[in-house]
């Protein structure tokens, strides 16, 4: 959604950057499932995990078994996913899912995202993560499908990007079979940060005499990571005559990705009206207007 205000922009002289650190973060802990650390190659099992909260089906004791990998275990995956570590997650005995609490401080975009392999032998099986909200609707749910036909030991993602998210407190869940394993999850979290780049030029520089029309130009990019709605240029100008009407916008580029820009001067320049609907993240539009120099101006600024 876009940033829903109008953004009055006041320019005095050529330039007005607005500098916007974009930062992901990493929301999950113990992701890769190397606490605590197995004490033996192969199958190590424990009551509890740390971080999550593990759902077996049916309840069974000690049912996180955490995989140390060696060289000739069955069901070793034959790639480990990099940043994996040095052991996975089983639950024993039985399917089920594990749960961790993620909390949004502000609006953003999330990316979620989960590694499954199988074990003992090849079959068709489905593993899935999950983002939850607090009002327990399931806002994304990628899967990771495997077929018989597939060999053992491989790993497959299950992701989703680009997820719009409010502030709030959400789940992230990993639903698995018995013959499931599981390594790397991750909610990568970019908070939104709206802010415009603008410049401002003139096609004519001094000596001016009275009745020269100067042609501003300013261009605004989209400089922040969120679309932002109603953007509007307004010249704080220090002439004595007409404030200049900025008017007469046009897209001047629309990056990656497209079509996310609207403004119904993009198809029909005459319905221009100086104020541009929704300029997308890293696009730039172009504003133009014009000021007629007065003999106050020339007496005022020789």
């Amino acid at each position: 959604m876009p940033v829903n205000y109008r953004t009055i922009i006041g320019l005095i002289a050529g330039f007005l950057a607005v500098p916007v650190p974009v930062y992901a973060v990493e929301m999950l802990l113990n992701r890769s499932f190397e606490t605590p650390v197995g004490t033996a190659n192969g199958n190590n099992f424990f009551a509890t995990l740390p971080n999550w909260t593990v759902n077996p089906s049916p309840v069974v004791t000690n049912p996180v078994n955490l995989i140390k990998t060696f060289v000739g275990y069955a069901g070793l995956p034959s790639a480990p996913p990099v940043g994996g570590g040095i052991q996975y997650l089983d639950i024993r005995n039985a399917g089920g899912t594990v749960t961790q609490s993620v909390t949004f401080p502000t609006s953003g975009v999330v990316s979620i995202s989960g590694w499954f392999s199988l074990r003992d032998a090849p079959r068709n099986l489905v593993g899935s993560i999950a983002l939850i909200n607090s009002s327990n609707v399931t806002v994304a749910s990628p899967t990771a499908t495997f077929v018989s036909t597939e060999p053992l030991g491989l790993w497959k993602q299950a992701s989703a990007s680009n997820i719009a998210v409010q502030a709030g407190t959400y789940q992230f869940r990993v639903t698995m079979d018995n013959f499931h394993n599981t390594d790397l999850m991750s909610v990568d979290y970019i908070a939104d940060a709206p802010a415009l780049v603008i410049d401002k030029s003139a096609n004519r520089a001094g000596p001016l005499v009275v009745g020269d029309l100067v042609t501003y130009t300013y261009t605004v990019r989209n400089s922040g990571n969120v679309p932002l709605a109603n953007v509007n240029v307004n010249d704080l100008h220090q002439g004595t005559g007409t404030v200049p009407t900025v008017g007469g916008e046009v897209l001047q580029s629309d990056v990656a990705p497209t079509g996310d820009t609207t403004d119904p001067a993009i198809a029909n320049p005459a319905l221009a009206d100086g104020v541009w609907a929704t300029l997308g993240a890293g696009d730039t539009i172009r504003f133009l207007s014009t000021y007629l120099v007065t003999q106050q101006d020339i007496d005022t600024f020789q």
